[in-house]
Parts: structure tokens; sequence; C-alpha cells
């Protein structure tokens, strides 16, 4: 499919650029509670140097976000029309959480940053899960219970920490490798170095302009949720996506936004969906272990939707959001602590459903094209900016 740009598209994409880095920098510059990823601000990556007209209040920045709305309704492509509305809105709902401290309800919060359902995981969703969790353990010839199948699994897969390195490093080498039988050009020479870090409040956490993953060492990790841990933060995931962004924005084939990353916007969930979805665009889910390490992370990414729901929209204590998180996601003390750091993150609280609302919205396109339309939709979801909702206009259904 062809997807066009015109020239009002990027002259507004630039002044957009201005609105949202000068709410970073008066972000960057207030007092702030999110210790953990201080350093991230409202947009943790710019891919390559951005000279903007700043702002100095964000009064002034709301007032030319409405303004660049209102212009947008005049542009040719309907698509980037759609999208551009939904960012420019979340952007202004996020201006407004933050900086004008706008009461809302933490459902509310989520659909108005992100543009999906704020419904958490239901029990019943979960059950389910655990169910086919259970069947794919009990075809490896796993007994017992469930958290005793899993248990053995984990056992049987588990990577020493002598090991782990090396075993990254080998892992993004192949990631690359597969990587380039999708045909994107411009990814030759980016290769991703795995570096261990400790006490740290994520798995892993892709350094875009330092070629770097940091993976934490506190961790326990098997082989098969590290090839997918692997293919998320590198190739075909943030990695390709981010540098397929900026050498189109550089060259100027798509307008500036597309130099961002912006925390809790409706781009967040394709960016991480994205990213979820890479073993399945490079064809590397090829064994039972590898149906099993999907099964057990898209259920723990619904758990995490619920946590965050139990912790800022039901008012439970971290406690008992604690215990949950370690039954429900099979996790020890030190899993379930490195999670909640990110979960009770003040600027980080909503991001969890960026996880698996997009997962769920880019699979549900790409598991019903024909062989042949692969090769577009990659190029329609990596070449250009989506939300959830017009990840979706690339068929007619969802």
């Amino acid at each position: 499919m062809k997807y066009l740009y015109c020239k009002k598209d990027f002259e507004l994409a630039k002044r957009y650029v201005d609105a949202v880095l000068s709410m970073d920098k008066i972000y960057k510059a207030s007092d702030r509670k999110d210790t953990d990823l201080r350093h991230e601000g409202l947009v943790p990556v710019v891919f390559s140097p951005v000279d903007f007209d700043e702002l100095g209040s964000w009064e002034e920045c709301k007032k030319l976000l409405l303004s660049i709305y209102e212009d947008y309704k005049s542009i040719e492509n309907d698509i980037r029309m759609n999208y551009m509305f939904e960012q420019i809105s979340s952007v202004l709902t996020l201006g407004e959480w933050v900086f004008e401290k706008k009461p809302s309800t933490y459902r509310n919060l989520v659909y108005n940053l992100m543009l999906i359902d704020p419904n958490p995981a239901t029990e019943w969703q979960l059950e389910r899960d655990r169910h086919n969790l259970y069947n794919l353990l009990g075809d490896k010839d796993y007994r017992g219970s469930l958290d005793e199948r899993l248990k053995a699994w984990k056992d049987d897969n588990h990577i020493p920490k002598e090991a782990l390195e090396k075993t990254l490093d080998e892992l993004s080498v192949q990631c690359l490798e597969r990587t380039h039988t999708l045909g994107f050009e411009g990814l030759d020479d980016i290769q991703v170095k795995a570096v261990i870090v400790n006490d740290v409040p994520y798995s892993g956490y892709c350094d875009f302009h330092a070629r770097s993953i940091y993976v934490n060492g506190d961790l326990d990790y098997t082989y098969p949720n590290v090839k997918r841990l692997m293919c998320h933060e590198t190739h075909p995931g943030h990695v390709t996506h981010m540098q397929l962004r900026k050498l189109r924005a550089d060259a100027g084939l798509i307008p500036l936004d597309a130099l961002l990353v912006i925390t809790n916007t409706a781009s967040s969930p394709i960016f991480e969906g994205l990213a979820d979805n890479g073993l399945a665009f490079i064809g590397w889910i090829n064994t039972l272990d590898d149906k099993i390490a999907i099964t057990l992370q898209s259920m723990n990414a619904k758990v995490n939707n619920t946590c965050s729901h139990m912790l800022h929209e039901l008012g439970r204590s971290v406690d008992e959001v604690k215990e949950y998180l370690m039954k429900r996601a099979f996790i020890n003390d030190t899993g379930a602590n490195t999670k909640l750091r990110m979960l009770t993150n003040p600027l980080r609280s909503p991001f969890a459903y960026s996880y698996w609302r997009g997962n769920e919205a880019v699979a549900a396109i790409y598991s019903q094209l024909q062989r042949h339309e692969t090769g577009d939709f990659l190029r329609y979801a990596y070449h250009n900016m989506h939300s959830a909702n017009s990840i979706a206009q690339f068929t007619s259904s969802r």
C-alpha cells in the first residue's frame, strides 16, 4: 500500500516536535518523583539531534498543540490524520496530567493517554492462560501441578549467571541475522552488545545510541525467555524499529515526529507491540519451549495490567499486590520487587498497559494476513508512526 506525506504534514510535525521537546525540557527541570528512570523524562529517546524552537511554559505548548490539531484536519493522508489526532490528544492528556495535575480515574488516564482498552485482565482470561500453559508443559512431559511443571521447566532451561552475557550476545547476533530476511535496509552494522546491570527496575532495557541492552543480573532467566527478550529489545524489536525510523526521518522520507519516543502516548502500544511480535515476524517460534515462553510472557503481561489496576484504580496495598504478583506470575521476591518498582513509578504507572494491548493490536492484524501481505504490513508498521487504532487500518477488520 502507498503511504504518502504532504508538505504541510512535515511542517506541522516540526511544530509538534517543538511542543513535545519543550514539554520534555520543562518536565525534566521540575520537581519529580520518578527517581528510578529520572533520566528518561517524557521523551526517553531522540534518535537524531533536533534543533527545536523552545517554548517556555506548558501553557504555550498546549496552545500550540491545539493549533496543530486543527491544522491536521486538512492534510491529505487520512490514516496519518487519524494517527496525529490521537497522538496529539494523548500528548495533551500527558501534559494536563503531569503539569496541571488534572484529576482523573486511573482507567480514564490509561485510555486517554494510549487510546487502548483500560480494562485489566480478568480472572477468566488468566485462568485460560494457566490452562494453556499447563497443557503445553504436559506436552513436554512435565507432570504435577502447574507450579511444579513450570518450576521443572525453568530448572531445565535455566541460564547460569556466569553464562548469561555470552548467551545474550550470541542471541543478539542471531536476531540480527534473522531480521535481515525481512528485507529492511540500514541494519547491517547495528549489532547490539549485552551489558549485565544490577538494582534496576526492569529485566531488559534498550540503549539505542550506545548499541547496548542492559539486562538485570539480579533475575533468573531461561533460554527461551531470553530469546524472546532479545528479539523484543534488539532485532526485529526496538533497535530495528528505531533505526528504521531514524534513517527515514534523517532522509526526509517521513516527518520529524518519528525521531521521538514519547512515554505514555498513543504511539506507545505499537512501539511495544511490534517488539513483542518480533519472534513471529522472523519465524523463530519453532519449538515447544518457544511456545511455553511466549504463553508465559503473555500471561505475565496480563498480570502486570491487573496489578497496575489493583494499585492505581482499586487502591490495593503494595504488599497485597506483591503477593498477587508472585502467585500469578510465578516469580520470586526479587522478581516481584523489580516489577513493582516499575508499576509504582509515578510517570510509568499507566505504561504497563502498552505491552499486552500493544501485542494484542499488532498480533490481531498480523495473524490474519496472507503470506504475500506480510512485507507490505511490516513496511506500513515500521516505516510510519502508529497507534493501536491506526495499525488496524491496514486491514478492513480487527
